[in-house]
């Protein structure tokens, strides 16, 4: 089936879920031999599937176990560039049922350049020291949000003034919109008997 990935030229589009799986305060991250960083379970979504079901398949794929879904906890808008690339996604998270166990899994999965993968269970209380991908997991999943919670990553400042691709009067907006990012974060950190806030979408312009 066809990925939802769609490239032109230098642009890139991707369609992506992500799974947390925590058992006994440790989280499931995936590491391919050809990185020196881990990142969360999960793929790309393909044409016709639901977000439900690409996760699930993926967490299958990957740990080779039938895991549950407990509910939908972050809808992330990933914005950067690597390689001379320019990537926009939308990658959405969800959490998953404990199994009771971290015993069990068998990984199968190779990443996008063939490279083999291995899963690595990461103590929680660890994670702020090692380099992971999305990093918000550094922050994110010590508390996690009762609702949905909405995550943006935008390009920075240097970023931009390093790609002469990108138009200078664009800085002006980012700066406006990390400002606005950076307070909605801080209004939606509620602690675990809270009442979930309804997420509202905010001008940035």
């Amino acid at each position: 089936m066809q990925e939802l990935r769609f490239k032109e030229e230098n642009k890139m589009f991707y369609y992506r879920v992500g799974a947390i799986i925590i058992e006994d305060n440790h989280v499931l991250m995936i590491k391919s031999d050809s990185v020196d960083y881990l990142y969360s379970i999960g793929g790309a979504v393909n044409h016709g599937e639901t977000a439900e079901e690409a996760v699930l398949r993926e967490i299958q794929e990957e740990t080779g176990v039938d895991y549950e879904i407990e509910r939908p906890v972050f809808v992330y808008e990933n914005i950067f560039s690597e390689s001379d690339k320019d990537f926009h996604g939308i990658e959405l998270f969800f959490l998953m049922k404990p199994r009771g166990t971290r015993e069990g899994l068998i990984c199968k999965s190779h990443g996008m350049d063939g490279a083999k993968e291995s899963l690595h269970w990461l103590p929680l209380n660890e994670i702020v020291g090692v380099k992971l991908f999305p990093e918000f997991f550094k922050t994110r999943l010590h508390n996690l949000p009762s609702g949905i919670e909405m995550i943006k990553r935008l390009p920075t400042i240097e970023a931009i003034e390093a790609n002469s691709a990108i138009m200078p009067r664009v800085a002006p907006l980012l700066t406006k919109a990390n400002q606005v990012i950076k307070s909605l974060i801080k209004d939606k950190t509620v602690g675990a008997n809270a009442a979930p806030t309804p997420w509202r979408p905010q001008e940035i312009i």
